[in-house]
């Protein structure tokens, strides 16, 4: 890793240190002789390889303007990312409008333009076949694109039964009784929860892990 990074930075690397969080990965902090600190991300042995997928991820996020590690460089299996303050929590306020300037950001629908990921499975962001624009409706996709895959994902691995399985397809085809039709197609993060959450004296400093459409 040390060989490579330097290869990709520019810079030879003086300390390399690993991070705790690499659910689907390993993740290390990184000193480089130049004197930036980065971070490095690559896929676990056997692992599913999202390092350029991410990349594209917080490129497309950074363009809307949203808190996320700089992308330094990214190759199959490695992604190199700005090391950025993590010092605690932000303020409920400031990460409230950070998340909602980033679902201020629209598109015509539902979706993305490509494949991306969430905890390294492949997450489809086609618009649903065979409906009106924007897409169909939010529920149809929702269920099609999210509770359905992603519950098979994990009876397939035998994390939820048949039973508990059979809950989720009757709550799917019944999304449109609590969700609403056709809201705004916006920017999601995909994956928010506090531990992708980094803070700086009250701030945001970085949306991090993200899973978009």
């Amino acid at each position: 890793m040390r060989e490579r990074l330097a290869a990709l930075t520019g810079a030879a690397v003086t300390a390399l240190d690993p991070l705790s969080g690499g659910d689907i990965g390993l993740v290390h902090r990184a000193r480089l002789a130049d004197g930036r600190t980065v971070v490095a991300k690559t896929a676990k042995p056997g692992g599913r390889d999202t390092a350029e997928v991410e990349a594209a991820m917080l490129r497309h996020m950074a363009e809307a303007g949203v808190p996320v590690p700089g992308v330094v460089a990214a190759e199959p299996g490695l992604l190199v990312i700005e090391a950025v303050a993590d010092r605690g929590a932000p303020d409920a306020a400031e990460l409230a409008r950070v998340v909602a300037a980033m679902h201020g950001v629209e598109r015509a629908d539902y979706g993305f333009d490509a494949e991306t990921v969430f905890a390294g499975e492949r997450q489809d962001n086609r618009p649903l076949a065979g409906v009106a624009a924007p897409a169909g409706p939010w529920p149809a996709f929702f269920a099609e694109r999210r509770l359905r895959p992603m519950a098979r994902l994990a009876h397939d691995a035998g994390r939820l039964d048949r039973a508990m399985l059979g809950r989720v397809e009757a709550l799917a085809g019944r999304l449109d009784r609590w969700l609403p039709a056709r809201p705004p197609a916006v920017l999601l993060h995909g994956d928010l929860w506090a531990g992708n959450v980094l803070g700086d004296r009250g701030r945001v400093s970085a949306l991090i892990d993200p899973a978009i459409y």
